[in-house]
């Protein structure tokens, strides 16, 4: 993970720092549509996203998310957030789910008019 490439979405920063444990970073101050396919037209890795409900969205309503990975776990916390509020509505096909030990359940879906392998 340290030297894979890594993507910092921010309005607010003017730099990232570099360390030891956190490299090969570049800073973006908006998501373009033009940018992220660029990106996934690039020979390699899977692009992944984690913890940023307000990416997710963006890219979702661009059509620009080819499989969505989803981890349950089953903590009742009496009030959250919408994991998909004020998302375009989209139909989505079940690819695959795997339940673990501790009760956790990961659900992969795929937006159901994308026919990309």
């Amino acid at each position: 993970m340290r030297n894979t490439p890594k993507i910092v979405i921010s309005k607010t920063l003017k730099k990232v720092e570099e360390g030891p444990n956190w490299k090969n970073i570049t800073l973006w101050h908006e998501i373009r549509q033009e940018d992220i396919i660029k990106l996934k037209e690039q020979e390699g890795k899977e692009i992944a996203i984690f913890g940023s409900g307000t990416i997710v969205q963006q890219l979702a309503n661009l059509d620009l998310i080819d499989e969505y990975r989803l981890l349950v776990i089953p903590v009742v916390l009496g009030a959250a957030k919408f994991l998909f509020e004020d998302f375009k509505k989209m139909d989505l096909k079940l690819l695959a789910s795997r339940s673990f030990k501790n009760g956790n359940v990961l659900l992969c879906y795929q937006p159901s008019g994308l026919h990309r392998q």
